[in-house]
């Protein structure tokens, strides 16, 4: 996932990575939601190292793009980790909606700035050249595309 610097290997998109910033209710009823980008700073932000620009979270509105330095009590480098303490209600977070999908389909989170997108990111299949490539990479990875689908699978309906 990323961005991916020049390579001999052979890249296959396989799907946008949308990052989506939310809170459980619980965290939502005790503090206001944030209506602009500005007012992350004032929250709970569970932080991680996996974004690319680390502690300023980066969002894109009609008026143009926000960016927030924004702090927390929690910092983890694992998704599942964020996922659970952004359920536990512990503060905002901005995670792939590939990892926060269910939740929000089942209200467990709540989207926040709504009108406020992070820059999205691409999953990719990364392998050696078609010439060198083994028919079981080749059927895996035309296997994981079509279990993604387009669109990814886990984005339909949030």
């Amino acid at each position: 996932m990323g961005a991916l610097e020049d390579s001999p290997l052979v890249v296959r998109k396989l799907a946008p990575s949308r990052l989506v910033a939310c809170a459980a209710p619980a965290y939502l009823t005790k503090h206001e939601a944030p209506r602009e980008p500005g007012d992350l700073a004032r929250h709970n932000c569970l932080c991680t190292s996996l974004l690319p620009w680390g502690d300023e979270w980066r969002l894109t509105g009609k008026i143009g793009e926000a960016r927030v330095a924004v702090g927390g009590s929690f910092r983890s480098n694992n998704t599942e980790m964020l996922r659970v303490a952004a359920l536990d209600g512990i503060g905002i977070v901005l995670l792939p909606t590939w990892a926060v999908a269910e939740p929000l389909r089942t209200g467990a989170l709540r989207r926040v700035l709504d009108a406020w997108e992070p820059p999205a990111s691409t999953i990719y299949a990364v392998y050696p050249s078609n010439r060198l490539m083994s028919m079981k990479v080749r059927a895996f990875v035309d296997h994981l595309a079509r279990c993604i689908g387009r669109p990814p699978y886990w984005d339909e309906g949030i």
